[in-house]
């Protein structure tokens, strides 16, 4: 019989889920702009010289 997990194997893991799930939609949410774009200035953009 295999030993169960013990408490921070799990607490990782869930970590690991949720890091991963944010990660997922925040690059969705860059890649298309659903969330607020149109609130970032532009004007301090336009100085940087990149």
């Amino acid at each position: 019989m295999s030993q169960p997990r013990p408490a921070p194997a799990w607490v990782t893991f869930g970590l690991l889920v949720f890091l991963s799930l944010s990660a997922m939609f925040g690059g969705i949410g860059l890649i298309f702009g659903i969330w607020g774009m149109q609130l970032i200035p532009r004007a301090p953009l336009d100085r940087i010289p990149v």
